[in-house]
């Protein structure tokens, strides 16, 4: 799912090969870019969690960590041309402290992306986060927990619960489960999230108050 987790001492990745890719010196010249941090702090302090909190003068700090989803490529004269990454944060506020998470995106030609992800310990990459909260089944049970006269409903924090200790066939990683906790205009609740890579992407099936919902194939991050 995330190809290379990297931190100011160094690189972990998923194979020798993608590591010797990376231009680490490079790469941390721009994430050490003080105009590119300010719009990750941007982008986190718009998580919804963070908006909910209302705090007037919240502890947002950039942790080490970096996700790599797409390797970052440079141009001759050192200029970042393409890649994608997760940068992590730490969040304290008035009356939450949460993992947060920022996603920055280069593509050749256009503005970077950079949009917040859901707090907390998810192991699902950006769109694999985004094919489970826009699944028919997520959205239906928000919906009934947003009843009967809220207007928002979000993703309140994320946990990484288990992870099966071997790998199926054709799989790339082993199964897990999570617990994603939804707010209602401060009504919350919990949903249970099961992973299950397989050779074509990741399926996950929704578990809420025990009964699953269908399954939905999405593709990995």
């Amino acid at each position: 799912m995330r190809l290379l987790a990297i931190t100011v001492l160094a690189v972990l990745a998923a194979s020798a090969a993608k590591s010797a890719e990376l231009d680490q010196a490079a790469f941390k010249r721009v994430l050490a870019d003080p105009n590119l941090q300010a719009a990750v702090i941007d982008a986190a302090k718009k998580t919804n969690v963070v908006v909910a909190d209302a705090c007037p003068n919240p502890y947002i700090k950039i942790l080490e960590t970096v996700h790599v989803e797409s390797v970052p490529r440079f141009a001759a004269e050192g200029n970042l041309v393409s890649g994608a990454w997760v940068q992590d944060l730490f969040y304290v506020g008035c009356g939450a402290a949460r993992a947060l998470h920022v996603f920055v995106e280069f593509a050749e030609g256009k503005n970077p992306n950079v949009r917040s992800l859901f707090p907390g310990s998810t192991h699902a990459g950006p769109l694999l986060q985004m094919d489970v909260f826009n699944s028919a089944g997520f959205r239906s049970y928000l919906e009934e927990l947003q009843r009967p006269a809220c207007q928002k409903g979000y993703v309140d924090d994320t946990a990484l619960l288990d992870r099966e200790s071997t790998v199926a066939p054709g799989a790339k990683e082993p199964a897990w489960r999570e617990a994603w906790t939804l707010d209602a205009c401060g009504k919350k609740d919990v949903v249970i999230i099961m992973y299950g890579p397989d050779s074509g992407g990741t399926k996950f099936r929704i578990v809420v108050r025990e009964h699953a919902q269908p399954a939905h194939s999405a593709t990995s991050s």
